[in-house]
């Protein structure tokens, strides 16, 4: 059997196997302009505050070490969400 470190590196790959050139990277889970929903909670004009599903727009994205972070735009107002917070991919579902 032969030995790793005599093998040429352009050989080591197994036959179907690709190595990737960034293990811990990850595809984003939405797109610019795919159609999310988010918890989020509003005063209300009586005092009271309600939590709900509120749906948005992806505005933008940006990895962030190990998970995906987004800019959400209200599709009422056109507006990015909470000033242009960014969001956690957890905090997202899809409409």
């Amino acid at each position: 059997m032969a030995n790793q470190g005599t093998i040429p590196e352009s050989q080591r790959d197994k036959s179907g196997v690709n190595r990737s050139q960034n293990a811990s990277e990850r595809e984003p889970g939405f797109q610019i302009g795919d159609e999310v929903k988010m918890v989020v909670t509003q005063p209300c004009p009586d005092g009271n505050t309600r939590t709900f599903h509120k749906s948005f727009l992806v505005a933008d994205s940006r990895p962030n070490q190990s998970h995906w972070e987004y800019q959400l735009k209200d599709p009422f107002t056109g507006g990015l969400w909470q000033g242009g917070k960014w969001f956690l991919e957890t905090n997202l579902r899809p409409a």
